[in-house]
């Protein structure tokens, strides 16, 4: 038998060790590290979280921007039509009209006026809202990564739970299989011994009730594995009955975990826990932004004009201006309003974080208990097959030495198969218990 190594996503000193045997991988199959990773470039949510990212660190560069100069240029063009009287003093006689005569010009059909201005503005102090904007962009960045990584690691769990399910399908195939070609021995023995006249016909009823029964568990068994082989295609973003092949095992995960280290991990790695702790450096942020609401404003304009105006001027002129915005009572009110409202977020988000670690910490602890509880389970089915396969053995010669009936027969032959299910199925859950504990603490990402 070939063997494989599978270590899953754990250091040694993390407190959690998972090993499993793969045990004649097939090469045409699919392992789940290949499985994982086709879902992780293939799916959906995960690409639209990957955009989100890059979005997010759009927005950091957009925020900056705010630090640089701003340039405005305006033009402006009008014309005037009629007679056009330059004076500088009214006629006395009639102050409504112009003086005319040696103390008035006629200057006779206006022209048209032209008027370029170009103005450069600079922000020089912004109270910290600037700062406060850029920063509060640079944490929701890393919310979105977070964000994408928690995607990635509940998609992860979903198709290790959907791979393993294809595989305990198959498991339970080959059971059913092996109970029906039991059954087919038995009800052909008891047929032929109804001919003899050594057995009854309640015998053969029996043995043939009980291979319909037989036959029913297999014909579940084989929609359990049409069914997960469409859960996992759709997860794989396959075609729902397009053709899969496995190479994983179900069997032979040894995992340890020390209940207080991953719980150290989960808090540590967990994308939750991650974002919780973001969220309350995000309203850290608002709460700077709206302090800055309140603060003075300082900023420095420089422009340059060109006017050409037939009547009056033509030529260019430049000149530097100083800004200052000094909040009154309308922006003083509104900056605390902005403040209180900034320090409720933040004291939320601080409640949400204590809320949040006492749950993660319970799901993990009892993810962790939940394995070994399995672990343990496995070891009592794993005996409990051992009995039920002997117990078969001695009956089934028992009865062809007469020393036993065969109902007793079929009833050992029911323990037998249910035994041997229920311990692919323990092997099943402790695979999930595996994924899930991985899930809680943050290490299922990959």
């Amino acid at each position: 038998m070939r063997s494989s190594a599978r270590t899953l996503g754990l250091a040694a000193t993390a407190g959690l060790h998972l090993l499993a045997a793969q045990g004649e991988a097939q090469d045409s199959g699919m392992p789940l590290s290949e499985a994982i990773q086709i879902a992780q470039q293939q799916n959906f949510q995960i690409n639209a979280g990957r955009e989100a990212v890059d979005a997010a660190e759009s927005a950091i560069s957009t925020a900056k921007a705010d630090y640089l100069p701003t340039l405005d240029l305006s033009t402006g063009l009008s014309q005037y039509r009629g007679d056009v009287y330059v004076s500088r003093f009214v006629n006395p006689a009639d102050p409504s009209q112009p003086r005319t005569g040696a103390g008035a010009t006629t200057v006779g059909p206006f022209g048209t006026t032209t008027n370029i201005l170009l103005r450069v503005s600079q922000t020089i102090y912004s109270g910290g809202a600037i700062g406060a904007n850029v920063s509060g962009n640079q944490v929701g960045h890393q919310i979105a990564q977070q964000e994408l990584r928690h995607m990635q690691i509940d998609l992860t769990y979903g198709v290790t739970t959907a791979y393993y399910a294809v595989l305990l399908a198959q498991r339970s195939i080959e059971v059913s299989e092996e109970a029906v070609r039991r059954t087919e021995e038995n009800l052909a023995t008891i047929n032929r011994r109804y001919s003899e006249g050594e057995a009854l016909q309640m015998e053969v009823l029996g043995a043939q009730s009980q291979l319909a029964a037989d036959e029913h568990e297999l014909l579940k068994s084989q929609n359990d594995l049409r069914f997960a082989h469409r859960t996992l295609n759709r997860l794989l973003t396959r075609e729902p009955d397009a053709p899969l092949s496995l190479s994983g095992s179900l069997e032979h995960l040894d995992v340890s975990a020390d209940e207080a280290e991953v719980v150290r991990l989960a808090l540590e790695r967990n994308p939750q826990a991650h974002r919780a702790q973001l969220e309350i450096e995000l309203a850290e942020r608002k709460l700077d932004g709206a302090r800055a609401y309140a603060k003075p404003k300082l900023s420095v304009d420089g422009y340059a004009s060109y006017l050409d105006n037939p009547m009056l001027f033509k030529g260019s002129y430049f000149g530097v201006s100083m800004n200052l915005s000094i909040p009154f009572l309308k922006d003083l009110s509104a900056g605390r309003g902005r403040v209180r409202e900034a320090r409720a977020q933040l004291r939320s988000q601080e409640r949400s974080q204590q809320e949040l670690a006492s749950s993660l910490t319970l799901a993990t602890q009892r993810a962790a208990r939940t394995v070994q509880e399995t672990r343990k389970q496995i070891t009592v089915a794993e005996h409990y097959v051992d009995y039920q396969r002997e117990r078969y053995r001695v009956t089934e010669t028992s009865y062809g030495e007469q020393l036993t009936t065969f109902s007793e027969v079929l009833d050992a032959h029911t323990e037998l198969l249910n035994a041997e299910l229920r311990l692919y199925q323990s092997h099943y859950q402790l695979q999930v218990a595996a994924a899930e504990l991985q899930r809680v603490t943050g290490v299922g990402d990959k």
